[in-house]
């Protein structure tokens, strides 16, 4: 057991369904699971970029 004992996901965190609206996308601020670098090496642009 760690020093910070035993917790759930839901006393860290909140569960979201909240969705964002394509339209204020851009390549900027679009970060998917495609464009996530390994080891915490940062992101890169998305490509493909989501059209709706």
């Amino acid at each position: 057991m760690s020093e910070w004992g035993n917790f759930s996901l839901g006393d860290v965190c909140n569960f979201s369904k909240d969705k964002v609206a394509v339209s204020t996308l851009n390549l900027r601020n679009y970060i998917s699971t495609e464009n996530l670098l390994q080891n915490k090496g940062g992101v890169i642009e998305a490509r493909p970029f989501p059209k709706s």
